[in-house]
């Protein structure tokens, strides 16, 4: 099965992902406020390439889907 995951834009993206990544937030604990500006900044330019002409992000995904029984 196939999802897209759609993004008004690349910024709606990353402030997204800043809010359910707990494990981004424990990896960057340590860092300074400006250090952290530099890493989600990162995100937001590295999934540019996924805008299209309106700066909508689409990401296509593969779900596996299964279910088992005892």
């Amino acid at each position: 099965m196939n999802v897209i995951f759609t993004y008004s834009s690349s910024e709606d993206y990353t402030h997204f992902h800043q809010a359910i990544l707990a494990p981004a937030h424990t990896l960057l604990a340590d860092q300074t406020q400006e250090r952290k500006e530099e890493v989600w900044n990162a995100v937001t330019e590295a999934v540019k390439k996924y805008a299209d002409n309106t700066g909508s992000v689409k990401l296509y995904n593969e779900v596996i889907c299964f279910s088992g029984t005892k």
